[in-house]
Order: structure tokens, then C-alpha cells, then sequence
């Protein structure tokens, strides 16, 4: 079950639906706790939308998850040196977390 919601989640953030495919992957990650992926693409929509705070919030979610998880460190690198934080955004690429 939780699986259908992380996809209608893909399928509505493909539709530029953002408001819902945001509830879709907080029910997925609300069935399935240890579910990264879940949290990267909230992350996304959450940074599209200027909620910069949540989206580092949610990566940091996904990186507690999988310390190991790429993408999750790429997008927090990538949103730390968007909002100026370039030193932390280097770190992290370093393989501290910022």
C-alpha cells in the first residue's frame, strides 16, 4: 500500500499537482517509515515551492534513514549552497552532514 501513494505521488508531481502529491508521499512515508525515496521527492517539491527549511528537513529524514543515501546528500548540498551556505554545502560533499 504504501508503494501506491509514493507512485501517485510521482504522478501527480509530474502533473505540477504539488499540494497532493505532497499528501500522496506523507502517507507513503506515514506506511512506510524507511522509505528514503519518499522523502528526497517531498524534499523536491518542498524546495520548488521555496519551503526551504522543510526540504532540508526532509533530507535530513531520508539521510537518518540511509546515512548512505546519495541523493538525498546531493539535493541538502545542493539547497545548502542555494541559500548561501557554501561552506556546509562542501562539508557535506566531504562526507560530514551539515
Amino acid at each position: 500500500m504504501p508503494r501506491a501513494h509514493y507512485i501517485r505521488g510521482v504522478v501527480l508531481a509530474a502533473a505540477a499537482r504539488t499540494a497532493e502529491a505532497l499528501a500522496a508521499y506523507d502517507k507513503s512515508a506515514e506506511l512506510d517509515e524507511y522509505n528514503e525515496r519518499v522523502h528526497v521527492r517531498r524534499a523536491d517539491l518542498l524546495a520548488a515551492a521555496g519551503r526551504t527549511a522543510e526540504a532540508l528537513a526532509a533530507c535530513d529524514a531520508a539521510m537518518d534513514i540511509d546515512p548512505r543515501y546519495a541523493d538525498a546528500h546531493f539535493r541538502k548540498a545542493a539547497l545548502l549552497r542555494t541559500i548561501g551556505r557554501h561552506c556546509d554545502s562542501v562539508l557535506l560533499w566531504q562526507g560530514d552532514r551539515a
